[in-house]
């Protein structure tokens, strides 16, 4: 177990780096899985930021201790009950990870196309405006 605590905002800014070059290269597979996990830090940067609960470790508290394919539902909920309704508001109710798994890290290659990656890239593009956001704004 690692004595390092979670840096939210760190984290999400190397999966986005890593995501864009693996993009560039055509390597959908590992974009992809960067682009899930990019989003899915940027949006808990955010939510630390606005109070979320951690335990000692600084790792979410249940329910938010989930990947983003849960985490964009309750993230709107979160930010809203927060006083942050504007960032909920930035984020659509239409969940471009909902077919998106942590564990497609062990899927072959080949199930990964660009359209698919595409649809991911553009959900992390929207965490990413409301990450810089809520820097502007001084909460992360």
């Amino acid at each position: 177990m690692s004595a390092w605590l979670p840096d939210f905002l760190d984290s999400f800014e190397r999966h986005r780096a890593d995501g864009e070059l693996l993009y560039n290269e055509k390597r959908w597979a590992n974009a992809d899985h960067m682009y899930g996990m990019a989003a899915e830090c940027g949006l808990k940067a955010v939510m630390v930021g606005l109070g979320m609960a951690v335990d000692s470790t600084g790792v979410p508290q249940r329910p938010h201790k989930v990947h983003v394919d849960h985490l964009w539902i309750l993230f709107s909920t979160f930010a809203t009950t927060q006083g942050a309704a504007a960032y909920a508001a930035m984020l659509p109710t239409a969940n471009p990870f909902d077919d998106w798994s942590v564990n497609d890290r062990y899927a072959h290659r080949t199930n990964f196309v660009q359209g698919r990656v595409d649809t991911h890239r553009q959900g992390f593009v929207q965490v990413d405006e409301i990450v810089i956001t809520a820097v502007m704004d001084g909460r992360i």
